[in-house]
């Protein structure tokens, strides 16, 4: 599986995608994020991508034909505008969609989003890049729902640590 920013295509090549992407959200979502994040996504322009608080990722496969959509995110204002990821049926259960949140949370350094408490597999996703609830609520839909978010807050420095041949791996104070 391969994770491909569409910030980083060609306007033409954006384009083409941006559209196939739209029409493989409409056919795969099972009617499960809202009217109003499908519009936002629907209305995207190359333009919004400049825009540090929004993302559109793509997950493709190998297929006999070349790359094959398997999963779709975009995320506009932080995941408060919109949050969506849809997976292609036949990649279901196969961590496309948490690979998809772990990168737009990288990406992001941070997000939130409403998922319906119904949507087990959603919030199960949500949970798995370390997003946290914070509040129960009844979200666009009518139904309960939890608002969850998650940032990255650390930015450590990689150190380097040298081991002589024969050095013992694990220090142990004595």
């Amino acid at each position: 599986m391969q994770i491909t920013s569409l910030s980083t295509v060609s306007k033409r090549e954006w384009q083409k995608l941006h559209d196939q992407s739209v029409l493989f959200v409409k056919k795969y979502s099972g009617k499960r994020i809202t009217t109003e994040g499908f519009r936002h996504f629907a209305e995207l322009t190359y333009e919004d991508l400049l825009r540090s608080d929004v993302s559109f990722l793509i997950a493709t496969v190998r297929g006999d034909l070349g790359p094959t959509l398997a999963g779709v995110s975009f995320i506009s204002g932080y995941g408060e505008q919109s949050c969506l990821i849809v997976v292609h049926p036949l990649y279901r259960g196969r961590h496309i969609g948490t690979s998809l949140m772990s990168s737009q949370l990288t990406n992001l350094r941070e997000l939130s989003c409403n998922v319906a408490l119904d949507n087990v597999h959603s919030l199960q996703m949500c949970f798995n890049v370390g997003l946290t609830a914070g509040s129960l609520h009844i979200g666009p839909t009518g139904k309960p729902s939890l608002k969850l978010h998650g940032e990255i807050r650390n930015h450590y420095t990689s150190t380097t640590f040298t081991q002589e041949e024969g050095e013992s791996i694990c220090h142990v104070p004595s």
